[in-house]
């Protein structure tokens, strides 16, 4: 079972472009918990998917594709409730090179990372029971294209945080 201050509600992605053509990505995700905790999208270009394991197994889930030169990582990080920072990377072939960062909310020097949370109660509607809690939802704006300096093709978002994960694919293109 996973902790609340681990475990996400809905998350979703948007791709766009920018007016010089750059991919533009847009993540929301809802904390079911307020702790100490960080929240990853890493974008792949190849296929990940769920493999063997899980309820009744006895196993682990076991994930299944692999990391190319080019995948993107953008992580936020939250102590106290707040969100405390975030970063994006790209996968170099063996380790995630830093390209941009920020303390706190906020966004980095150059706009072309951005991280916020709700200061306040979001009300219920269709798609919950109840408002959603100050510092819960959290926002992310990156600009792909501008930090990587080419425009990649992702077939795959993972989204985790240190107890869950979850998956979504792309369609054609971005």
């Amino acid at each position: 079972m996973v902790q609340a201050d681990h475990d996400i509600g809905d998350a979703h992605v948007y791709a766009t472009a920018d007016a010089n053509g750059n991919l533009v990505l847009y993540m929301a995700a809802e904390r079911l918990g307020s702790g100490d905790s960080s929240l990853e999208f890493e974008f792949n270009q190849g296929l990940f998917r769920v493999g063997r394991g899980g309820f009744g197994i006895g196993a682990p889930w076991e994930v299944l594709g692999a990391r190319a030169g080019g995948d993107f990582l953008v992580r936020v990080t939250f102590g106290g409730g707040v969100v405390t920072g975030a970063a994006a990377g790209v996968w170099d072939g063996s380790t995630w090179l830093l390209l941009s960062s920020l303390a706190g909310e906020g966004c980095d020097g150059t706009e072309t990372l951005c991280a916020i949370a709700n200061g306040v109660a979001i009300e219920g509607g269709a798609w919950t029971e109840g408002p959603i809690e100050a510092g819960r939802l959290i926002e992310i704006g990156v600009n792909a294209g501008a930090l990587l300096g080419t425009q990649p093709v992702f077939t795959t978002v993972r989204i985790r945080t240190p107890e869950d994960i979850a998956f979504g694919y792309f369609g054609k293109g971005n």
